[in-house]
């Protein structure tokens, strides 16, 4: 009996194991000037095949001169490796903190050309009903600024300082 249950233990615990998740690491939120936003994302699988992202999105909330929205990053559909790290930026090459000209990015939300062929996309949603026909009878899809540098909005209100 014993042996049944440790079989049984040891077998589901493989089965858990198999599973992956990936986490958001790191994010960059506060660039200043001559520097780009970024974040990073961690695969803790343990097993030897590496992730897709293509089902994974990523959603950060706005209040900009009186509208609110959200944005929404579809990532595009590039992998991330078990026990791997994989970084978005504003831009390739980027710069934070004290570095400097890194191209240590798997993508920029910037490249539209890239997101589009991976299968990816940045869309900015503003609260609204000007355009119903979207499908999206409550928010209106609107602009992005060239070279977007904001994905990672500082919320001025009281509570959280940022919404990912």
């Amino acid at each position: 009996m014993k042996r049944i249950l440790l079989l049984s233990v040891v077998c589901l615990f493989g089965i858990i194991k198999g599973k992956s998740q990936v986490i958001l690491n790191e994010i960059y939120t506060d660039p200043g000037a001559g520097k780009q936003e970024f974040f990073e994302l961690y695969n803790t699988s343990g097993s030897t095949v590496p992730m897709s992202l293509d089902d994974y999105s990523i959603v950060t909330f706005f209040e900009l001169g009186g509208k609110r929205g959200f944005y929404v990053l579809d990532l595009p559909d590039l992998t991330i490796n078990p026990q791997g790290f994989f970084v978005g930026s504003a831009s390739i090459p980027f710069d934070c903190q004290s570095l400097s000209g890194s191209t240590n990015s798997n993508f920029s939300w910037n490249d539209a050309v890239t997101l589009a062929a991976t299968n990816g996309y940045l869309k900015k949603w503003v609260q609204g009903t000007e355009n119903i026909g979207d499908g999206n009878p409550f928010y209106d899809e609107a602009p992005l600024p060239p070279n977007f540098n904001d994905f990672f909005y500082r919320r001025t209100a009281a509570g959280a300082s940022y919404s990912i």
